[in-house]
């Protein structure tokens, strides 16, 4: 999955993860499954206030030695 792999790379915490977990949550709200929705939104909401609570910054932020793009 790709979000896995995302936070993967940049920390479950990072801006951009929890972006796609916002957007992962909208998908299934829009499919109709609002208890998957909800559950998502949850882990986000807990993420949003774990990321605060640390002064914004995510501890587990990782940067890769090399990053290789596949053309």
């Amino acid at each position: 999955m790709a979000l896995n792999a995302q936070q993967d790379l940049l920390g479950e915490n990072h801006p951009d993860v929890l972006f796609s977990l916002q957007r992962l949550a909208g998908v299934h709200y829009h499919r109709g499954e609002y208890d998957h929705a909800h559950r998502i939104l949850e882990e986000h909401k807990s993420r949003i206030q774990r990321r605060s609570s640390n002064g914004g910054k995510d501890q587990n932020v990782k940067i890769p030695s090399e990053i290789s793009i596949p053309f």
